[in-house]
């Protein structure tokens, strides 16, 4: 259930990470948690099987004012086994006219551009910038289509009573049981994303509008060196793990040194009052399945940091002598 080729390769200098397997899954389910803490008003996901997370199915709706308005589009996620260090892959599984059915869909945040995927994003920016990108121009990207204004119409409508057969629940259940309310915002993504979906979408109203080009410059593309800058940002474990849920407006995802090339400062994401502390959940007592998944996990990732501790405690007091 690999999502992508070059498993543990992110970022453009072609550094290299392994998520251990109780901490990709444990990420996965914090993930999940914090999705059902904080339910989005675009789009609902769920793993397929706790207990093997790496398989995920979403309902996402169709942005508002655009051709896709009213339509609800089903899809799967495919996790790879040390996420979060390589991305996922994701694919439309319901008609749109705007992805083919079936196929992996390329985005910056899926297992095409593993050269462009932070660790510090998830399965929200994922979905996010799915949802930001689906209204913009095919412009000719793999596995994107280009259908007409009126057959997109027309899947949208038809799309709302799809059943998935692994949910085994039409597409309009699924969003009224867990999706927030609809709203006409798109979400806030990642600088490197946001600019990215931005230039897309100023190419679609040109397209629309030519008599636009004569009153308004063309869009300027991100600078090679800030392209270079917003993909070399090494991440820490810490950011790797705890992960980012959402990003305040006009901030980077990332923490990194201040950058002559952007002269601006990262922002990060403070905890939500509803989060609690790596002690806080070892001492809380699990209510659902889930939970004991995590929890259980939780316990196995400190009882293997203690053990590394006590070892290099143990050769550093008694260093083995070489003869």
């Amino acid at each position: 259930m690999q999502g992508v080729n070059n498993s543990g390769r992110t970022g453009t200098n072609g550094t290299i990470g392994h998520a251990p397997p109780a901490q990709s899954i444990a990420r996965i389910l914090r993930e999940y948690r914090e999705i059902q803490r904080t339910p989005s008003p675009h789009w609902c996901a769920n793993p397929l099987q706790v207990e093997e997370p790496y398989e995920w199915h979403f309902t996402l709706r169709g942005p508002q004012d655009s051709q896709f308005e009213g339509g609800l589009y089903h899809g799967r996620i495919v996790l790879p086994k040390n996420y979060p260090f390589a991305p996922p892959s994701l694919m439309l599984l319901t008609q749109n006219g705007r992805f083919e059915v079936g196929k992996k869909v390329c985005l910056s945040a899926s297992s095409y551009h593993p050269e462009l995927w932070q660790p510090a994003w998830g399965i929200r920016t994922l979905l996010d910038a799915l949802c930001a990108f689906f209204p913009t121009e095919a412009g000719g990207a793999l596995h994107s289509l280009d259908r007409p204004e009126k057959v997109r119409r027309q899947l949208a409508l038809q799309s709302v009573g799809w059943i998935c057969p692994t949910c085994r629940k039409s597409n309009k259940e699924l969003v009224e049981e867990a999706c927030a309310a609809p709203t006409s915002a798109l979400p806030v993504l990642p600088e490197p994303l946001r600019q990215q979906a931005q230039i897309r979408q100023d190419s679609r109203k040109q397209a629309a509008d030519p008599s636009s080009n004569d009153t308004r410059a063309d869009p300027e593309p991100p600078s090679s060196s800030e392209t270079a800058w917003s993909s070399s940002v090494q991440q820490e474990p810490e950011a790797a793990f705890g992960f980012f849920s959402r990003v305040p407006d006009g901030g980077s995802l990332h923490a990194a040194p201040s950058a002559p090339v952007l002269d601006r400062r990262a922002h990060r994401r403070r905890p939500q009052a509803g989060h609690r502390t790596l002690l806080g959940q070892l001492l809380h007592v699990p209510a659902t399945r889930g939970e004991f998944v995590v929890a259980a996990a939780d316990v196995v990732l400190v009882l293997l940091l203690l053990a590394a501790v006590f070892l290099l405690a143990d050769i550093l007091i008694n260093p083995p002598v070489i003869t």
